[in-house]
């Protein structure tokens, strides 16, 4: 980055005369700025390293668009195409829901084999990747994650469950209509009060707006730690 005119910190790279700010994140390099400037990041980066351009705004799935309503965000429909291959599910009846904390259907005494248990793994990898952007999943993909050691034919078929969601509902884009300034910050929870049939522990559930743009859900697919003996003691630690 230094060869090209950037100056780097410890989390980011920026070139001023460009208005180019980069994040490196593993093998992953995001770069934001205007068109024609990132452009000639591209072409000057990739004398130096291997890169492959795998997206750019308002073309790909998995970022960023703008239009003259507000922004807009597409979680990456990708994943949800390789889930529903892999599972075996292109043809199947689709579902309404991705289901509940229950499995549906299937033996909970039978585990599966090795190959089984390895793709089990790797679905429920890429679905809860997938579910940072799509908080309708994180209830689902925590309770299938629960048995990646251990996963039975039973946790098989509600993996099947969110799948057959999938395929109903593919894609899923966020929208963030323009807005003023936000002062205030709003806050939502809930638990669902001993909801695991198995441990009796609630999950907490929650999300923060600042006005009408959807911030945070992630704390939807949290297990709480204690057992909760009544629905109002469950909601007070969500």
């Amino acid at each position: 980055m230094n060869t090209i005119g950037c100056k780097t910190t410890t989390c980011a790279s920026s070139h001023r005369t460009r208005d180019l700010v980069s994040v490196v994140h593993g093998d992953d390099l995001t770069t934001a700025g205007p068109a024609g400037n990132n452009d000639w990041f591209e072409g000057v980066t990739t004398k130096h390293v291997k890169l492959a351009c795998n997206a750019r705004p308002g073309k790909e799935p998995g970022r960023p668009r703008e239009d003259q309503s507000g922004s807009a965000w597409e979680a990456d429909p990708r994943h949800a195409e390789h889930a529903v291959q892999e599972l075996g599910l292109t043809k199947a009846w689709p579902q309404l829901s991705p289901g509940g904390a229950k499995a549906q259907g299937g033996d909970e005494a039978i585990e599966l084999d090795t190959a089984a248990s390895s793709a089990y793994r790797t679905v429920t990898a890429r679905l809860n990747y997938l579910a940072s952007d799509r908080p309708e999943l994180l209830f689902a993909t925590k309770e299938s994650g629960k048995a990646s050691s251990c996963s039975t034919q039973a946790e098989l078929m509600h993996l099947k469950r969110i799948g057959r969601f999938l395929l109903k509902e593919p894609r899923c884009v966020w929208h963030f209509p323009s807005q003023g300034e936000i002062y205030v910050l709003e806050g939502f929870s809930d638990a669902d009060a001993g909801g695991c049939v198995q441990t009796r522990r609630s999950t907490s559930g929650g999300v923060l707006r600042p006005g009408e743009h959807t911030l945070c859900a992630l704390s939807l697919s949290s297990s709480q730690k204690v057992l909760a003996l009544s629905s109002c003691e469950s909601e007070y630690y969500s």
